[in-house]
């Protein structure tokens, strides 16, 4: 429990330090390339809506261009680039999205995780499947809804819209920590489930044991009585 919890965490932090350095990019040059007063009617966008998508495919380079200037960073992602071909597709057919420094990319991994594990929880405890078939089968149902289906990359990007449209940063943030219990929330709910399951078994087998006993004393008996009392009638013949 403590480890998930903790992973969840982790998985936020990072999230937040990718939002929050694409909110606040460094301050941009003076000079934008190509741009001269006599062009500049030509390069603004003609809506709201194209100016937000110019706007994000800007702090997207411009943060790609920090990362890859960080020691440390920089050479994951350069060595990340000679695996993406496969790796991308890999979480694109399982989640429904390709790995991204984003919001939508990290809140559908964590949600795919959580509900993953509830699933492998409430299969392995409420069934007879075994461990592996379990998690199998949980696997293949969240495949379906994550890479076939896409409700889980919708559902996050329905709540980062609902998060994005409150103007209040503490609010936003009092949301996405919400977010953050109610999945911690359904962690520990999955948890309990599965272990009072588990005792109910072995409760259940130990009832079937001792009932299992007594049936075979209740046997014992009777086969006891009945060959006393075939013995006594062939030694009163």
């Amino acid at each position: 429990m403590k480890k998930e919890v903790l992973f969840l965490f982790f998985i936020l932090f990072i999230s937040m330090l990718a939002f929050a350095s694409a909110q606040a990019p460094p301050e941009p040059p003076e000079i934008i390339p190509g741009v001269t007063p006599e062009n500049i009617q030509d390069v603004m966008p003609g809506s709201a809506e194209e100016g937000k998508d110019l706007a994000q495919d800007y702090l997207k380079k411009e943060w790609d261009k920090i990362l890859r200037d960080q020691k440390i960073i920089g050479p994951i992602i350069r060595d990340y680039e000679k695996i993406d071909h496969i790796v991308d597709p890999i979480f694109k057919y399982t989640i429904g999205l390709e790995p991204s420094l984003s919001w939508l990319f990290a809140l559908t991994f964590i949600l795919w995780i959580s509900f993953l594990i509830f699933l492998y929880r409430a299969l392995e405890g409420g069934s007879s499947f075994s461990g592996t078939t379990s998690f199998i089968i949980a696997l293949l149902i969240m495949i379906v809804f994550g890479g076939a289906l896409k409700i889980i990359p919708k559902a996050s990007l329905l709540i980062i819209e609902l998060i994005s449209k409150l103007n209040i940063w503490w609010v936003q943030l009092l949301v996405a920590i919400a977010v953050i219990v109610v999945l911690i929330i359904i962690d520990t709910f999955s948890k309990a489930f599965k272990d009072q399951i588990e005792e109910w078994k072995e409760k259940r087998a130990k009832e079937q044991e001792k009932e299992h006993r007594e049936q075979l004393k209740t046997t014992a008996t009777r086969s006891q009585e009945s060959l006393g009392k075939f013995y006594k009638k062939v030694a009163g013949s």
